[in-house]
């Protein structure tokens, strides 16, 4: 009898985890329609983004969105997809680097940590705490 409670108990969890999980896949499905970039169409791309590559593009995008708006200005393609990139995969990013057409060399990854990024992305994460805390205040 206590056996049985305990296997009953152990197919409910894996249920909810299983529904949790469902429930998680499809808005990570959802996320990357709304990234700048088709990646199912893509000859390099057989299978989905991962889910850690998905997060961070969409975190980079949200960060050049930000910064472009900021600027009232246009970025050229090679630091749009420098920003794109940053801390992502090398599959991801020579599917990106196809995507805009820019050469793969032109993003590795020792020219992603370059000061010019660094302080870049500092100013935009200060920006974006700002904007926090003042969503926050009221």
């Amino acid at each position: 009898m206590e056996s049985r409670k305990c296997t009953l108990k152990r197919l409910k969890a894996n249920a909810r985890e299983r529904r949790r999980m469902n429930c998680l896949n499809g808005a990570m499905d959802k996320l990357r329609e709304s990234l700048p970039i088709s990646f199912n169409n893509n000859d390099l791309c057989k299978k989905q983004l991962s889910k850690i590559d998905t997060l961070r593009f969409a975190k980079n995008y949200i960060i050049v969105l930000t910064e472009m708006l900021n600027d009232d200005s246009e970025m050229n393609v090679i630091l749009f997809t420098k920003f794109l990139t940053h801390g992502l995969s090398d599959t991801t990013i020579r599917l990106i680097a196809d995507q805009f057409d820019v050469e793969m060399r032109t993003l590795a990854k020792r020219d992603l940590n370059s000061d010019f990024l660094i302080e870049n992305y500092t100013q935009i994460a200060e920006y974006l705490y700002k904007q926090q805390t003042k969503v926050n205040e009221n």
